[in-house]
């Protein structure tokens, strides 16, 4: 099978893989449909039969018959209902670690903005397919059947069933054209009011430091009210629809049982099969009434498949590459460009640099000259438009995911714990995680007495975002969390920004145990004590490589550099005076 087709498929694959289960209830469906004449049959038979013979032992067999068909139709309908259910689950559990992963690689393509929640649009799926409304769509094609029931009593019953039946087909294609577009609306407003919510959770210091909850609250609210607005207005729609079909499937039940009586008093019909009929066109009607009353979770889980097939065709399965050896730590970048993801505008110009394992290389530069988004090519976070990155030799590209995790340490220049234990953070949350690759990342971040001091050592909780520590603890934790299995290359973003006297000392001997480790360490620097520790120095300006080499080299030229612009401004300024 073409990859393309694959990928565009796999939503569809996964329903398709609980075909068995679809066919059981498909089979179910069948009893249970066939069960439902047990009604019909019983009251002509009552009517009928029983009552003019006058015989209570036929009474009596007659209704234990529809005692025991009754029971079989609750049974099996409650199996229909588990079994929906399952299969729901099934489908959810079978894509969610692709879909997980999906979004994961989305948001890193588009730089860590938010979009749709596909985690939600999975759920939506997998509660549809777990819900009631598939049910209705089995049991749709026996319309037809109970229609020709009642053409087999009389034609003119099977004829009024028909028109009733059309009529309510007609409101649910009504429905479908005027909802969907409101459903569609109404998720994009509640996916814009959610995420507003998620950054005023987040950020919640900054907005009770600086009185920002009144307008923010008015901004959420707006966003709010449309969302409401939106669902109010498909809701009354989807209401007066239902009540319609409602009112005509009640007033056309009547109108049979009516009909009956007609024909039965010109002798074309019996009175057993007056009501009978009625009770046959009802059942009739009754899934096209259904139908219309759960059209919105069809519109929902319908927009969710579609939104997830996108998902997943842009964001494919990469193919494990061949496991090469184990790095060691030579980088090599080769006339890269690099622009934000969905930008096109670059912020990397024809950058290349090459560092042998084991050296420690410090950048430099103004702010906005690109450093951190070197860094984040570096560890292919951000893909290059153009050019290299090459870990020993090996495009970045290429690496087995696996062993990248292990062999590139990261850390941000904002730190990002999670909520869960500080082990589990510095683990990165590996299941398998052996606790002396713990205590030895730990140690080698010079964090480990400060871990042991807080209330449950290695497994106190650090909330959303590691709230429980101050910033200078989550970066210590967070640099003990890039030593964790001694990675071969090692990239700290201002890794002192927020670091104490005592930081910046326990920071500096990890950086010289890096590198008499063999390790390859690159270090985004504005402190000049940092650059102390380097043996290479890159200053970037606007993108651009301005220098690199050796560092005396590289300061020397930076600061003979700085001094002759420095006097150029003065001479200038001395001459506008």
């Amino acid at each position: 099978m073409p990859a393309e087709t694959s990928h565009r498929s796999e939503v569809t694959r996964a329903i398709r893989a609980s075909l068995p289960g679809l066919v059981s209830v498909g089979a179910f469906s069948m009893i249970i449909n066939l069960m439902m004449l047990t009604g019909p049959l019983f009251m002509i038979l009552v009517y009928d039969r029983a009552l003019p013979s006058g015989s209570v032992p036929t009474l009596i067999g007659l209704s234990a018959l529809m005692i025991g068909l009754y029971a079989v139709f609750g049974l099996l309908s409650q199996v229909r209902s588990r079994l929906l259910m399952r299969i729901g689950n099934r489908i959810g559990n079978r894509l969610q670690e692709r879909v997980f992963s999906a979004q994961l690689a989305q948001v890193s393509g588009q730089g860590g903005a938010k979009g749709q929640d596909s985690m939600r649009d999975l759920n939506t799926i997998r509660e549809f397919m777990g819900g009631q409304t598939p049910a209705v769509l089995f049991d749709v094609p026996w319309t037809p059947i109970y229609l020709l029931c009642a053409y087999v009593l009389h034609p003119y019953l099977g004829y009024a069933g028909l028109a009733g039946v059309i009529f309510l087909v007609f409101v649910a294609i009504l429905n479908n054209a005027l909802s969907q577009r409101g459903v569609k609306r109404a998720s994009q407003d509640q996916t814009r009011a959610a995420r507003l919510m998620s950054d005023v959770t987040r950020n919640h210091e900054v907005i009770s430091a600086m009185n920002m909850g009144g307008d923010l609250y008015s901004r959420w609210s707006a966003l709010q009210n449309k969302v409401l607005v939106g669902q109010n207005r498909t809701s009354d729609l989807v209401s007066d629809l239902s009540v319609l079909s409602r009112t005509v499937r009640m007033l056309l039940q009547s109108a049979v049982l009516g009909l009956g009586a007609y024909l039965a008093i010109g002798g074309d019909l019996s009175a057993g099969s007056i009501i009978a009929a009625s009770v046959l066109v009802g059942r009739a009607l009754a899934p096209a009434e259904q139908a219309i009353s759960g059209w919105r979770q069809c519109v929902a889980a319908t927009s969710a498949r579609a939104r997830l097939e996108t998902l997943l065709a842009d964001n494919p399965v990469i193919a494990s590459s061949i496991q090469l050896p184990h790095p060691k730590g030579d980088i090599e970048l080769k006339g890269v460009y690099a622009a934000a993801p969905g930008g096109t505008v670059p912020i990397l110009k024809n950058v290349s640099l090459s560092l042998k394992a084991g050296e420690v290389l410090a950048v430099i530069g103004a702010s906005g000259s690109g450093k951190s988004t070197l860094a984040r090519v570096i560890v292919g976070a951000w893909t290059a438009i153009r050019g290299h990155v090459r870990i020993d030799r090996a495009d970045i590209a290429y690496w087995n995911a696996i062993q990248l995790r292990d062999a590139i340490g990261y850390l941000p220049q904002s730190v990002e714990l999670f909520d869960g234990t500080v082990r589990e953070n510095i683990a990165r949350f590996q299941a398998d995680a052996e606790d002396q690759d713990i205590i030895a990342a730990a140690k080698g971040a010079n964090v480990h007495d400060l871990i042991l001091n807080l209330p449950n050592a290695y497994d106190t909780l650090l909330g959303e975002g590691g709230s429980a520590l101050s910033g200078g603890e989550r970066q210590r934790i967070g640099l003990a969390r890039v030593l964790y299995k001694s990675p071969s290359v090692v990239v700290l973003d201002e890794p002192n920004a927020n670091l104490d006297a005592a930081g910046m000392t326990a920071l500096h001997m990890t950086i010289e145990r890096l590198k008499s480790a063999g390790k390859t360490v690159i270090l985004i620097a504005h402190r000049q004590g940092a650059l102390a520790l380097a043996d290479k120095v890159l200053v970037l300006d606007k993108g651009q490589v301005s220098a690199f080499g050796p560092r005396e080299d590289v300061l020397n030229t930076y600061s003979q550099n700085r001094a002759r612009k420095a006097k150029t401004v003065s001479k200038e300024e001395l001459k506008d005076a």
